[in-house]
């Protein structure tokens, strides 16, 4: 796995295959051919008892709102600190002898990566979110050649990866025990970092960074990205100050996110995120939610609950789903104009449990046109400071980030009708359904 100019990861193969076992495109989360969430997820749940399924969520058995009260967990974490506190359970109780899971790098050409730990220590220092390009082969061959038991997390594409690698090889079967998974609705390139760090006012490249920062007197979603550059200079901005259209435009997204349609980690065992909603998002310490779909992972939080080890409170499914209502809308509802495009104009059919329609009505339509344009163009133009000094490179952000924000503030100008008629609809349904 080797980064491409846009600061992505792409399979790269450096030498002819000995035979040809076609391995990596069986166990590849994007790969034609190969089963598909709804697939899989059947043979790992669909037998458990009092297991339920929505087409939203996938399999499910008990759904929760909760955090973490040990160990400044919540404190350090990017939410409620429920993800380290698991694993360091799993560790502590001896259900697994190692976890992995993604931590920062001390190399400014690669700030995050997946690693091994053994102990709590190494589990604490990795709290936080990563929103940064990783991969896993360098963990996939630590567990192939060292024995014990595993427990791994990551997005859903990587839960998927794991799962279809289960299947073509019992001792990955064996070894990795628990796979717990993250909402995800996409990934960035290593641009995004670079950029939104220059939105702060670093323009050298980032030697350290930290996504979630919280303030105490902001709201839990308006958290602070903090950056150290290479050469010492630090600064911190605010997702409502101009992170949050970078993000939610689909700057620097890659391609495959605008082709995934698994939100809620359908193929691990639990799956976390932020508790979105409007009367948890106003606490500023954060907090978690929570889907599970195994019978011991259920137990393991009701008993820790019990013991006042974490606060668990049963929030409806529905609930959850509503939480993460836009990136529904951008894996399923969009995703079938996506599909349609692309076999429309690129006479490609892309194979996804979502099949392709012109559905949308036209301000919708116009919303996914203009937010690939602006995937593709944040991607295409920030190519130019590979080709300039540290010095012409500083100019170059400063002025085109005034260019790139201008030019952001004109597509949003012109998604305003979008978002009023999408209001009005929600409404409207509302109404008619009595809520």
């Amino acid at each position: 796995m080797k980064f491409n100019k846009f600061g992505e990861y792409n399979a790269c193969l450096d030498k002819p295959c000995e035979i040809n076992c076609e391995l990596c495109l069986k166990v590849c989360p994007f790969s034609a051919g190969n089963d598909n969430e709804d697939a899989l997820a059947k043979e790992l749940y669909a037998d458990t008892g009092g297991i339920k399924h929505h087409k939203a969520t996938g399999y499910y058995l008990k759904s929760y709102y909760g955090y973490s009260l040990e160990n400044e967990h919540r404190a350090n974490g990017s939410s409620g600190g429920l993800t380290t506190w698991l694993l360091e359970h799993l560790l502590v109780h001896k259900r697994v002898d190692r976890v992995v899971c993604v931590t920062s790098n001390d190399d400014p050409e690669k700030l995050f990566r997946f690693q091994v730990f053994d102990s709590v220590e190494g589990v604490r220092k990795a709290a936080g979110s990563a929103y940064y390009p990783i991969e896993l082969s360098e963990v996939i061959k630590f567990i192939m050649i060292n024995e014990g038991s595993f427990a791994l997390v990551g997005l859903p594409c990587f839960v998927k990866a794991i799962r279809l690698a289960q299947k073509n090889n019992p001792k990955l079967r064996e070894r990795v025990r628990f796979l717990i998974g993250l909402v995800c609705g996409q990934l960035k390139s290593k641009h995004y970092t670079r950029f939104i760090s220059a939105m702060a006012g670093v323009t050298d490249k980032p030697s350290t960074v930290y996504y979630r920062k919280k303030h105490s007197d902001k709201a839990s979603s308006n958290f602070a990205f903090e950056v150290k550059g290479v050469h010492g200079k630090r600064a911190e901005i605010c997702f409502q100050e101009g992170v949050g259209s970078v993000w939610t435009n689909k700057w620097f997204t890659p391609q495959s996110c605008s082709y995934c349609d698994d939100t809620f980690a359908e193929l691990a065992d639990i799956v976390l995120m932020d508790a979105w909603l409007p009367e948890y998002v106003s606490d500023s310490k954060g907090a978690n939610l929570l889907i599970i779909r195994t019978a011991d992972i259920d137990e393991l939080i009701v008993c820790a609950a019990a013991q006042k080890r974490i606060y668990a409170a049963y929030i409806p499914l529905k609930r959850i789903i509503q939480s993460q209502a836009g990136v529904l809308k951008f894996k399923r509802d969009q995703l079938a104009y996506r599909l349609h495009l692309a076999e429309k104009y690129n006479g490609t059919v892309i194979v996804k449990r979502v099949v392709p329609a012109n559905r949308l009505n036209f301000f919708a339509k116009k919303e996914v046109e203009i937010k690939e344009r602006m995937r593709v163009r944040s991607r295409d133009e920030f190519l130019k400071i590979e080709t300039l000094g540290q010095k012409e490179t500083s100019l170059f952000l400063k002025k085109d980030l005034k260019n790139f924000l201008c030019w952001n503030g004109i597509y949003l100008y012109l998604l305003f009708p979008v978002r009023v008629l999408s209001k009005i609809n929600r409404e409207l349904r509302n109404i008619f359904r009595g809520k």
